[in-house]
C-alpha cells in the first residue's frame, strides 16, 4: 500500500493501534493466523489491489468471478507481480498441467475456481 499524504499515514496508524488491541485478546497461535488471514482478505479485497489482475486477465473472467478469484490471489500472494506470475506461468498438476490463464482460456473458469477453493480449504497441502 502506499501512503500518499499525511492523512492517510494516521488511518493506516490509528488501524494498526486497532488491530495491536485484538492481537492482545488473540491467546492463541491459530486465532492469530485466523486474524491475520482475515487482515489480509480485507486488504486484498480492495479494488485498487486487484485493479492489475482485473486489467490484465479480467476479459477471460465474469465480474462475480474476479471477485471470488482476484482478492484470493492477492492475499495469498501479497503482490501483484508475484499473483500475475502465478496466474500465467504455474502449472496446475489437477487440472491437466495447465496455467490458470490457459484454463480461462479453454473455457474452464470453473475447474479454476475448483481448485482455489480445495486449496483455500487445506487440499493438496
Amino acid at each position: 500500500m502506499m501512503i500518499k499524504n499525511e492523512q492517510e499515514l494516521i488511518a493506516v496508524l490509528e488501524s494498526i493501534e486497532g488491530l495491536w488491541g485484538r492481537l492482545s485478546e488473540v491467546g492463541s497461535i491459530e486465532k492469530l493466523r485466523k486474524l491475520s488471514e482475515k487482515v489480509r482478505m480485507f486488504e486484498a479485497s480492495r479494488p485498487e489491489m486487484c485493479e492489475q489482475l482485473s486489467s490484465r486477465f479480467g476479459h477471460l473472467l465474469t465480474q462475480e468471478q474476479q471477485k471470488k478469484l482476484f482478492p484470493k490471489l492477492m492475499s495469498w500472494s501479497g503482490c501483484n507481480v508475484l499473483a500475475i506470475q502465478w496466474f500465467e506461468r504455474y502449472k496446475i498438476p489437477s487440472c491437466g498441467n495447465l496455467t490458470p490463464v490457459e484454463l480461462c482460456q479453454t473455457g474452464q473458469v470453473e475447474a479454476l475456481l475448483s481448485y482455489i477453493e480445495f486449496i483455500e480449504i487445506g487440499g493438496f497441502e
